[in-house]
């Protein structure tokens, strides 16, 4: 997740600058925007994050994964209204999702808390580093929008890791919702 949002963040100001009339002044102002929405977006997670942990991070991988994945596959002919839309449920689920998964890896850590937040600032840390390589690989290939639905693409996989932690057992028990 963090080397797919770090790919997609890494070329978000060129993606910004191939939306038809757009006053470059613009950029910041939408790039303003993402901050914010990733302020509030880790103030609404602080807030909810103990009762709520893996429905945080199932709806924020999912928006996140929707922000990138229209970004990518519409971009710029979406406009600068409906662009700073998924910018913003970009930032909030970015966000949600660094302090969700901090929160959820240092639970499970036990006793070995500090090792777990020693290793889990590398992942990201590395994630950064591996994530803009990553970016500026399929950028050559697949241009700043193939960058943005790759970036997309790549989020279902932890998706699908997180997917089945989330969803109660009793709902994947034999005469289940699920069974129909």
């Amino acid at each position: 997740m963090a080397a797919a949002h770090f790919a997609a963040y890494t070329f978000i100001e060129p993606s910004l600058r191939e939306i038809p009339n757009l006053a470059h002044v613009m950029i910041g102002a939408l790039l303003f925007s993402f901050g914010g929405a990733g302020f509030l977006g880790n103030i609404l997670a602080g807030v909810l994050i103990h009762r709520f942990t893996k429905s945080i991070i199932t709806a924020g991988l999912v928006a996140l994964c929707l922000a990138l994945v229209g970004l990518g596959w519409f971009g710029p002919q979406l406009g600068t209204d409906r662009v700073l839309v998924l910018l913003v449920i970009w930032g909030a689920a970015v966000a949600a999702l660094f302090a969700g998964l901090q929160t959820w890896i240092l639970r499970a850590a036990g006793s070995t808390i500090m090792t777990a937040a020693a290793i889990h600032s590398a992942v990201i840390n590395s994630a950064i580093g591996f994530g803009a390589v990553l970016g500026a690989q399929i950028l050559t290939v697949a241009g700043v929008s193939g960058v943005m639905l790759a970036a997309g693409m790549v989020v279902i996989v932890p998706l699908l890791i997180v997917l089945p932690q989330a969803v109660p057992q009793t709902v994947l028990k034999k005469g289940s919702l699920l069974d129909g």
